[in-house]
C-alpha cells in the first residue's frame, strides 16, 4: 500500500471515529454509559485526524513519510489519552462501552504500528 493511501485509510478510520463518539455512543448512551463530557473530549483528535489526513493527501504531492509518521505518533498519543479518560469514568462505563473503548484503541494502535512500519520500509529503501 503506498503512504499516500494510507493517509487516506488513517481519513476514513477518524472519520469512523468521529461518527461513533459524535452521534451514535451519544445517541446510546445509556447502553455505553459513556458520559457525555467523556465522549466530548474523545471525539475532538479524531476531527483533527481528519482534516489533517485530507489535507496531506489533497495538497502535499511527494515524501508523505514524515506526514504519515506524525499521524500515526498522535494516533498513539490518542490511545493512552482514550484510556486515560476511560480510566476517569471507569465506574460508570458498561462492560459494552469498555469494550468499545477497547476496541477503538487495539484497532487505532494496529493502524498506527502499522503505518510506522510501512513509513520505516517505504523509506529505507
Amino acid at each position: 500500500m503506498s503512504l499516500r493511501n494510507l493517509l487516506l485509510l488513517d481519513a476514513a478510520g477518524a472519520f469512523v471515529s468521529v461518527l461513533m463518539l459524535g452521534l451514535v455512543l451519544p445517541y446510546f448512551q445509556e447502553f455505553f454509559g459513556i458520559p457525555l463530557s467523556a465522549l466530548k473530549l474523545l471525539v475532538i483528535p479524531p476531527v483533527f485526524f481528519l482534516i489533517y489526513d485530507l489535507v496531506v493527501w489533497s495538497r502535499i504531492k511527494s515524501n508523505y513519510g514524515p506526514w504519515l509518521q506524525g499521524i500515526a505518533m498522535a494516533n498513539l498519543g490518542y490511545c493512552a489519552f482514550s484510556l486515560v479518560v476511560a480510566y476517569q469514568h471507569a465506574e460508570v462505563i458498561s462492560i459494552w462501552g469498555k469494550g468499545y473503548i477497547v476496541a477503538e484503541i487495539l484497532i487505532v494502535a494496529l493502524l498506527a504500528i502499522w503505518e510506522l512500519r510501512v513509513v520505516r520500509l517505504k523509506t529505507n529503501r
